[in-house]
Parts: structure tokens; sequence; C-alpha cells
């Protein structure tokens, strides 16, 4: 016999333990330089790990893009970053295929994608000269994409 919803017994829902909610973290640009190359006051990334790199299209400097999901190529090949910053003059800070940001084991890292001029993390470099290299990223560190001397410079904010 079956029972009515009314009739069955109460029964608690399930605890089921899952990993906590991966944080949202906000890249604010710090120098006129990082702001223009970001095409705005700031981005927040819901979803990681995320790429940063250069924009080489063809007027880039027009119109600095940030890619989602309906912006995707069709049956081309893939995007190659997130977030894409524009540089218009040369010698160039920012890689085409620069840096990405990843949330490993509740440790945020920055991994330099073999860049030629590397990723300055609170005035420590990472990578560079196309070697590639990585470091654990904290709330509030100021990430330089390119050398020390890159006017590209944000702070990396969580939460």
């Amino acid at each position: 016999m079956w029972l009515s919803l009314e009739q069955r017994p109460a029964h608690p829902e399930p605890v089921w333990r899952t990993a906590r909610p991966q944080p949202v973290v906000t890249l604010i640009p710090i120098t006129e330089d990082a702001r223009s190359a970001l095409g705005m006051a700031e981005i927040s990334v819901e979803r990681l790990p995320f790429s940063l790199g250069r924009d080489s299209r063809a007027l880039s400097y027009l119109a600095p893009r940030m890619v989602l999901s309906t912006d995707r190529r069709r049956g081309l090949a893939p995007e190659l970053n997130d977030i894409y910053l524009v540089e218009p003059t040369q010698p160039y800070q920012i890689s085409r295929e620069h840096l990405r940001i990843a949330f490993v084991q509740e440790t945020f890292v920055l991994t330099d994608r073999g860049s030629v001029r590397g990723t300055t993390v609170n005035w420590k470099t990472v990578g560079g000269d196309r070697n590639g290299g990585y470091t654990e990223l904290h709330d509030r560190d100021v990430i330089a994409v390119g050398n020390e001397a890159s006017p590209f410079v944000f702070e990396f904010r969580v939460g």
C-alpha cells in the first residue's frame, strides 16, 4: 500500500558533505595603464581557474575584452584566455598566454604560463624567459603582469 506524502513518516534530508564553495576573486587595477588595459574599474571572476593574456587582435587597442561563454569562437581554435588585456605598444610586458590563477586545495595559485617577462607578485618575480613558475596568492597581494617595471599592476582580492 502506498502512502500519500502527508502520511509518509518525516525523515530528515541527508546531509552531504561538500567542499566549500569556490570564492569569488577580483582584480583591481592599481595603475592607470592597468585600468586602461582591462577596460574597466575592476573585474570579478567566479570561475577558476582563469587565464589572462595580451589581446593580439588587430585594432585591439579599441576594446579590451573578457571572454564569456557566448563569445567563444565556433569551429575555430579555442580561446587562450578568459581575460584579455590590451597593450598597444612594444616592447610588450604582457605575453599572449601570460598567467593563470587557480584555487587548488583551499589555496590560490598563480602560474606564469611561460611568459617572456614573467609575473611579479609582491615584488617577487615568478617565471620569465619562457620558464614559467608558480606561487601562492593571498588576499590583497599585488600582481604586476610583466617584470617589476611593468605598468600593469593589479591588487588581488578574495571575497
